[in-house]
């Protein structure tokens, strides 16, 4: 049997899809406004389905990439990528956040209660880049202990606590750039 067009995917009551999804396609893309923050978190979810683990380093601010390092996001969005590749992805909600945006994204799935993440999104170099978001912390973390307790379902304590190290430096790198341009601005 051959199948000639997508198989129809529905949510369930709880939140659940009753099957796996399509992945994204630069039409998908193309139906948020062009130039918004909500196309360029979609571009990126686009990316890192289709494996372009480049353009998903270029989507984040490079101060993100310089301080973390790129084998991490690069790491993060290839563990996570068999978890991306079965989520029908949608854009709950968007609001301004002073000096950029931010964007709330629902990720459903069959196996589970959707998962929500929120992307923090800047203007930088006259494009939307991710300046902090939850989807890539969560990565991050989950990489890190699969790295260190390679196909262990039971994770040592040591690896749990070094992919929430790992997490944590994520969530400091935003912060410590706000403080910083606090005190700079205090000057």
């Amino acid at each position: 049997m051959v199948r000639t067009a997508p198989v129809p995917v529905e949510q369930r009551a709880d939140g659940r899809l009753t099957g796996n999804p399509a992945a994204l396609t630069i039409r998908d893309v193309e139906k948020e406004p062009e130039g918004s923050a909500r196309r360029a978190v979609m571009q990126l979810i686009f990316w890192a389905q289709w494996g372009n683990l480049p353009a998903v380093v270029d989507a984040y601010d490079s101060r993100v990439s310089a301080t973390l390092g790129v084998s991490k996001v690069t790491g993060g969005y290839d563990y996570l990528r068999p978890e991306l590749l079965t989520s029908q992805v949608r854009i709950t909600a968007t609001r301004d956040s002073g000096s950029g945006e931010f964007v709330s994204v629902e990720l459903a799935t069959p196996r589970g209660a959707p998962i929500q993440d929120g992307f923090l999104m800047r203007r930088r170099d006259g494009k939307w880049r991710v300046a902090y978001d939850t989807l890539l912390e969560r990565a991050i973390e989950a990489y890190t202990v699969a790295r260190e307790a390679p196909g262990d379902s039971t994770p040592s304590a040591s690896a749990r606590r070094s992919g929430l190290l790992a997490a944590q430096t994520y969530r400091d790198i935003y912060a410590s750039r706000i403080l910083a341009a606090r005190v700079e601005a205090s000057r």
